[in-house]
């Protein structure tokens, strides 16, 4: 007889059991990753095709805005600039600011970039400040505020304003006062030269430009020595004026210019480096003491 081995079947179908049991989880791990796989590119291609249409809508608003604006301003007749009103207050021609920008009646007034314009204006050295502005239907008005030159240079002819920046000489500027015992190349990078003895220079020459101290007219100033500045006055007078307190030694000298010209005896020298016992040199007659 045979007798069927039960035990062994159950033992097989323990075993086919575990593989499926195994292998499911398995199987679930793989269909889970390729369902967010899928997912993924599903939201690259909804993300890729966004931009997309985002892009191409700026463009159209873009370029259509452009179009429109042409259209209403930059090509429409009713703005023809007719009145061109440039205005300085310095030594710059409106006819060579017109003929170096091409600004001219007849242009279109939104043909004019004004930003552009104010930035090439503000690159010439004279220029301080500008204002442009549009006034509808035709007219355009620029006012430049320029640099007012108090100081020259020698080698090579320059002049500077109040805070030491550097633009061309002409010849109306020969008589303006003259600064000595500096270096000075060329045009500095920044346009503005930072060097202290001269700073003081020009601080000392804004002040003598006052009401206060008019009768102080320096012709020249020697910026050499490290502890004064020396003088000379539109009289020859020499004077040596410390760099410090301008405005308290500039007092003194006033005072002294005057008492010694209601006295008829003019100065030749004075030593403002100290605070007392002050050396005066006068003129005086042949054999006179000269020094006070």
């Amino acid at each position: 007889m045979w007798f069927r081995d039960d035990s062994a079947k159950t033992n097989r179908t323990r075993a086919n059991r575990r593989t499926r049991v195994s292998r499911d989880p398995l199987l679930m791990v793989n269909a889970r990753a390729q369902d967010q796989s899928r997912a993924r590119v599903r939201r690259v291609r909804a993300i890729t095709v966004l931009l997309v249409a985002l892009t191409g809508c700026a463009a159209a608003g873009y370029f259509g805005g452009q179009w429109v604006y042409e259209q209403l301003f930059t090509y429409n007749p009713l703005f023809t600039v007719q009145v061109l009103d440039i205005r300085t207050d310095g030594v710059l021609q409106p006819a060579d600011i017109r003929a170096h920008y091409h600004l001219q009646q007849g242009m279109n007034l939104f043909a004019v970039e004004l930003r552009a314009l104010h930035g090439y204006l503000m690159k010439t050295p004279e220029v301080r400040s500008v204002d442009i502005q549009r006034q509808l239907p035709g007219t355009l008005t620029i006012r430049i505020n320029e640099r007012q030159a108090i100081a020259r240079l020698m080698n090579p002819p320059q002049v500077l304003d109040r805070e030491g920046h550097v633009f061309r000489f002409n010849s109306t500027m020969e008589k303006l006062p003259l600064i000595i015992g500096c270096s000075v190349p060329g045009m500095p990078a920044s346009g503005r030269i930072t060097d202290q003895p001269v700073l003081d220079a020009l601080t000392m020459l804004e002040l003598c430009a006052r009401p206060r101290w008019s009768t102080v007219r320096p012709q020249s100033i020697d910026v050499a020595h490290p502890e004064y500045l020396e003088l000379r006055l539109a009289g020859g007078e020499r004077i040596w004026l410390g760099r410090s307190r301008l405005e308290e030694r500039l007092d003194k000298l006033a005072a002294i210019l005057k008492t010694q010209a209601e006295r008829g005896q003019p100065i030749t020298f004075l030593d403002l480096t100290v605070d007392r016992n002050i050396p005066v040199q006068v003129s005086l007659p042949a054999g006179a003491e000269g020094w006070r």
